[in-house]
């Protein structure tokens, strides 16, 4: 299959975050990519249509994919003159009406009637598509069709909507800790979990590996992409925890109470993502965090496939970075974000 631009909104709130995300699924499925173009909450990639699939159906921070057909700078004229040269795919274009939507990233675009733009860009799509479409109209409420236009950074960005999140946001939504069974504090929100798996680059069918299982919130996200699951925990009303609430989601998984300092496993493991404990509410049976983290990695080391990936996380005042390379792991990507006001977490992603 041939590689077509696409390009995708992000998630705000975690931009950088959501672009590692991105690829990192197309690694974990071995879809091949190039012309990678970022942009303050835009990515854009070329890469095959059948990747639009894999992306949305794993990805916690992507919010809108399109098929993209022409970027501009942000001026109106330069906009107008490459919308009149561009080539829209009809073999995209299903169903008897459409809609153009103007998006402003931020503030960018602020010079901009965004209305008016709207209405001249579904001029030129409208006379482009009556000569392969005649019954193609314009439909400002729920059309079969959506041309979106993106704003971000001096750049005008255009093309077709293939898919949006709203409807996929809520299954995140319905995992959220407070609803399921057994409940702990500090539980990690079903979104993160997810980018957390997506980061480990684990594929379809591969034994995955989360050894402070807490709740399950890792392990849950695993499993609905289809990995084959295993979690660990020292405490065993954790484990029983988290059994429950992979029932509650009708969700199969081999959970044991053991310490993840000495994990009881063979060398299987294709793919780790866990959230050790750390905050206010969690336990680490008096370990210092340093030594827990440095002794589970040794044992990481040894059940992990070899140039696998293991992605973990810990306060920022822990040097993650350095312990892990001084056991011979690379370093893959690290990311700082802000749990609360006196507690922000490393996000470090390691190939063994």
């Amino acid at each position: 299959m041939a590689s077509r631009d696409l390009f995708f909104i992000l998630n705000g709130e975690h931009p950088k975050l959501a672009f590692s995300e991105v690829l990192a699924i197309l690694q974990a499925t071995e879809r091949p990519y190039s012309n990678i173009g970022k942009f303050d909450q835009l990515m854009k990639i070329s890469t095959t249509l059948d990747s639009v699939q894999v992306i949305t159906q794993r990805s916690a921070l992507v919010h809108r994919c399109c098929a993209q057909f022409f970027e501009s700078g942000d001026s109106v004229e330069e906009i107008m003159e490459t919308a009149k040269e561009m080539t829209i795919d009809s073999s995209l274009v299903f169903g008897k009406n459409f809609a153009v939507r103007v998006k402003r990233i931020q503030n960018y675009g602020a010079h901009i009637d965004k209305v008016d733009l709207e209405r001249r860009l579904g001029t030129i799509i409208f006379n482009h598509l009556k000569q392969v479409n005649k019954g193609m109209k314009v439909k400002l409420e729920n059309p079969d069709v959506t041309f979106y236009g993106v704003f971000t950074e001096k750049r005008f960005f255009f093309g077709l909507s293939l898919w949006k999140s709203e409807t996929y946001s809520q299954r995140f939504d319905d995992r959220r800790g407070h609803k399921r069974t057994f409940f702990h504090p500090g539980t990690l929100e079903p979104r993160l979990a997810r980018v957390l798996v997506n980061l480990s680059r684990v594929k379809e069918n591969e034994l995955f590996l989360d050894p402070f299982v807490g709740s399950g919130s890792i392990l849950i996200e695993a499993r609905l992409i289809g990995a084959n699951i295993i979690g660990c925990d020292i405490q065993k009303r954790m484990v029983q925890g988290a059994l429950v609430n992979l029932q509650q989601l009708h969700l199969s998984g081999n959970l044991i109470c053991a310490d993840a300092r000495h994990l009881p496993l063979g060398d299987e493991i294709f793919a780790i993502a866990t959230d050790p404990p750390y905050g206010r509410s969690s336990t680490t049976k008096g370990i210092e965090l340093n030594t827990l983290i440095q002794s589970f990695l040794v044992s990481a080391a040894n059940i992990l496939q070899k140039r696998r990936y293991v992605c973990i996380c810990s306060p920022t005042h822990i040097k993650l970075q350095t312990i892990a390379n001084d056991l011979g792991f690379k370093t893959v990507e690290l990311h700082k974000m802000r749990v609360h006001k006196s507690l922000s977490r490393t996000i470090g992603v390691f190939q063994n």
